[in-house]
């Protein structure tokens, strides 16, 4: 064992000498400097790595990556269909009183020319119309077979969400959302507007349902949802301990009610005006006649029956907003105004 040399002092005294020389202790030092680096990069990287929690905050920001991706994202909350509108001539029975005042107010818009009144067919088949004509200015809102009234969607806040559930192997939840349209079409301001689509009229409220993949949460798209409920549906064990997946399906469209009717429901088409609906808990109104009737939700779908009836009137549910009334003559879209 090699003992301390003792040195004298400047002053007389006498010290040992140091037993670790200042060289082996900067290299401790280093050693303990990188240690301190890896472990931090370590933690750091187990944050990163760590799946996101469900919040507004992740929540808005997976909204907006995916409106970056895709602009046109939601394009039914400010594109219609309720119109041929491809096409560049039309013609509309006098007696078409509704349709008549759309097209008058898209003509107002400089959307359209017209009206003109014109004869069509010959003899006994002729019959006076009106007629309507595409202008240049509506190639900045006719986009194919929809009227764009906006440029799209900006999101305004995400106000609730569901706690995440697990359906499949993968968790999902659903937000309640605003969205501010962007750069709306100023015709959008007119009283005639506010009256034919009051449905159109202000902010966007949605429900959007995430899914979160790779620890991070995403928009989910109908596709990714189905596959999921059939995972879930595949997995009897799973199935009987945590209820139906469309249990979960109601629940994520329903915010607390059994029921995603509950509310008024206008027509997207002004033909259909006949086509108001608005439910209650146990109450149905059409028409100003209110009848008491019970619900069954299932599968995606609500039916409506009469107190006392065994026959009972089918909803297809699109989103929280829109849902379709099948009929032997047409499916006819509903929107929800309140």
């Amino acid at each position: 064992m090699v003992k301390p040399v003792a040195v004298s002092s400047p002053h007389g005294a006498t010290q040992a000498a140091p037993s670790m020389g200042i060289p082996v202790r900067r290299q401790i030092s280093r050693i303990v400097g990188v240690a301190v680096l890896v472990i931090a990069a370590m933690a750091g990287a187990a944050y990163v790595l760590m799946p996101e929690s469900a919040s507004k905050t992740n929540f808005a920001n997976a909204i907006n990556r995916e409106l970056l991706k895709q602009p046109t994202l939601f394009s039914e909350d400010y594109c219609l269909k309720n119109f041929a509108y491809d096409r560049a001539t039309v013609h509309v029975n006098s007696y078409d009183a509704g349709t008549e005042r759309w097209l008058n107010l898209l003509s107002s818009a400089g959307l359209y020319s017209g009206p003109e009144t014109v004869t069509t067919g010959g003899g006994f088949f002729s019959q006076v119309v009106l007629k309507y004509e595409r202008t240049p200015e509506s190639a900045k809102f006719i986009r194919g077979k929809a009227l764009c009234f906006a440029d799209g969607l900006e999101l305004k806040s995400v106000n609730e969400f569901t706690p995440s559930e697990k359906v499949g192997e993968q968790e999902f939840s659903s937000a309640s959302v605003t969205f501010a349209l962007k750069n709306p079409a100023p015709w959008t301001q007119t009283n005639d507007w506010k009256t034919l689509q009051p449905q159109h009229v202000g902010d966007v409220e949605r429900q959007v349902t995430l899914v979160l993949k790779e620890g991070k949460w995403q928009v989910a798209t109908d596709a990714s949802f189905a596959a999921a409920q059939k995972q879930q549906v595949s997995k009897s064990s799973v199935t009987e301990k945590s209820g139906s997946t469309m249990g979960w399906f109601s629940k994520l469209f329903s915010w607390g009610t059994p029921n995603p009717l509950i509310g008024k429901w206008e027509p997207e088409n002004n033909l259909f005006e006949a086509m108001k609906f608005e439910f209650s808990a146990d109450t149905m109104q059409n028409n100003g006649v209110r009848v008491k009737v019970r619900y069954e939700v299932k599968d995606g779908q609500v039916t409506v029956y009469p107190e006392g009836s065994p026959m009972g009137t089918v909803f297809r549910l699109i989103d929280s907003n829109t849902m379709v009334l099948d009929t032997p003559l047409a499916n006819i879209k509903l929107l929800r105004i309140r």
